[in-house]
């Protein structure tokens, strides 16, 4: 269980039980990225679940909070990988330059302005959620959004080009077919899962929320020439947002 302790410390904002750590299992611990995620979902739908069924419903004060509830609980990490991405996607230039920026630590206008459109959107998701007046059975979607997104980044990683500058370059060298397999077989999973739990009108908008994803990847490793981390982060907060937009309109 040492990976998946290491995959808690690394990507949530919560105290972990465990603080073990070895190099070792950097790659297992990838694989434990979509579960620890379970955990994100779990809360954000209980936060949902105390608004609609003990409060009042989803006004503003709750559409926020349900917004930005998955960059706290992340410690802003993957929301920090989105904004390095838009101040290098966006900018109009050499390879070798938009590299340079997406490891510059300084805040652009690009980021800004991708940041507060992000914000915007997200929160505006919400309140169409609540005018929809999704049931607490399809709310149930909140809980593996996170994970699926996470599942298609973990995919990308062990399957697309990394980044020369990316700590994935050593990472994912010589990868077993195993690594490849799992992370398709996890999509499946929880797509089943939503089909079954959800219904098919939620299946279809986290499917739509997926193949969005998957595209932005696709643009990103294009655009800036493979993988990284950055681009992982910025995948996983844009994916989510894909997914609320297409649960708030089912």
């Amino acid at each position: 269980m040492t990976s998946f302790f290491m995959a808690w410390q690394m990507f949530l904002w919560i105290p972990c039980p465990s603080h073990k750590w070895d190099d070792s299992k950097r790659k297992e611990m990838l694989l434990w990225y979509p579960v620890t995620a379970l955990i994100n979902g779990g809360l954000w739908y209980l936060i949902y679940y105390l608004f609609t069924s003990v409060g009042r419903g989803i006004g503003p004060v709750a559409a926020a909070v349900l917004a930005v509830f998955p960059w706290l609980i992340t410690g802003f990490m993957q929301l920090d990988g989105y904004m390095d991405c838009a101040d290098a996607a966006l900018y109009f230039g050499k390879k070798e330059k938009k590299l340079e920026i997406l490891k510059d630590s300084h805040v652009g206008s690009f980021a800004v302005i991708s940041t507060a459109v992000l914000a915007i959107l997200q929160y505006a998701a919400f309140m169409q959620i609540g005018v929809t007046a999704l049931s607490l059975k399809e709310a149930l979607a909140l809980v593996f959004i996170p994970a699926l997104t996470r599942c298609l980044v973990v995919e990308s990683i062990f399957m697309l080009k990394p980044l020369p500058t990316s700590s994935y370059a050593g990472l994912c060298a010589d990868i077993k077919v195993i690594f490849r397999i799992v992370p398709i077989l996890m999509v499946a999973s929880v797509l089943a899962a939503v089909y079954f739990l959800c219904g098919w009108k939620v299946f279809c908008a986290l499917l739509i929320g997926t193949f969005v994803e998957a595209l932005i990847i696709l643009y990103l490793r294009k655009n800036l020439g493979g993988i990284s981390g950055d681009i992982s982060g910025a995948a996983v907060t844009a994916g989510e947002l894909a997914c609320l937009i297409a649960l708030a309109f089912i």
